[in-house]
């Protein structure tokens, strides 16, 4: 099963960041200096300076600013389905509005169309979704792809047709809100803090 998600995990604090912190040129930098760290004999010194430089320069970088939707404070979301959604979808929805509302005591209403511009949960596409700025574009998908977009105030879960929505939904419920279904009969449900 091929998984495309967009947003970053972090369990303990039920937060959804938008985008990634740590940038791909900092990853190209590290394994620069480890290569020269691992191969090089000669500049092994110089190496080990600049590292230590580099691992200095990142402790002082100011965190990103989060910009990402609080689980916890989802009073007045909806979680919007698409008419035309299939039945799997519509049971992806309900269970994403039971485990949230076990989670977080707060039961989000699913409905047909928006009313308002944000504070929407997308399950599933459709023309609601393709209007709103957090577009999964799913067209393509198989039937076990999924993604997932995180936007401030919006998080769309979609996948293909006919489970990659659903699955989609299960992902974000184990990574985000740490649920985790251990039995047919028994899934733990974490309480999400405000």
């Amino acid at each position: 099963m091929k998984t495309m998600k967009t947003m970053k995990d972090s369990k303990s604090t039920a937060q959804c960041p938008e985008e990634p912190v740590f940038p791909f040129f900092m990853l190209f930098m590290v394994k620069w200096l480890l290569s020269l760290l691992l191969l090089r004999k000669t500049l092994r010194l110089p190496a080990v300076a600049a590292a230590l430089l580099w691992c200095q320069c990142l402790a002082a970088a100011p965190p990103a600013p989060h910009r990402g939707v609080n689980v916890a404070a989802m009073q007045g979301w909806d979680i919007v389905i698409d008419p035309n959604a299939i039945a799997s979808e519509r049971y992806a929805a309900e269970q994403f509005q039971h485990y949230c509302a076990e989670a977080s005591g707060v039961r989000l209403p699913v409905v047909e169309a928006p009313a308002r511009p944000d504070r929407h949960v997308f399950i599933g596409p459709g023309a609601a979704m393709r209007a709103a700025p957090a577009d999964s574009g799913v067209a393509n998908f198989g039937p076990e792809d999924l993604r997932i977009v995180v936007r401030n105030d919006i998080i769309a879960i979609a996948g293909g047709r006919p489970r990659g929505t659903l699955y989609g939904v299960y992902t974000f419920l184990e990574d985000y809100l740490g649920v985790r279904f251990l039995t047919h009969d028994h899934t733990h449900v974490p309480p999400v803090g405000g």
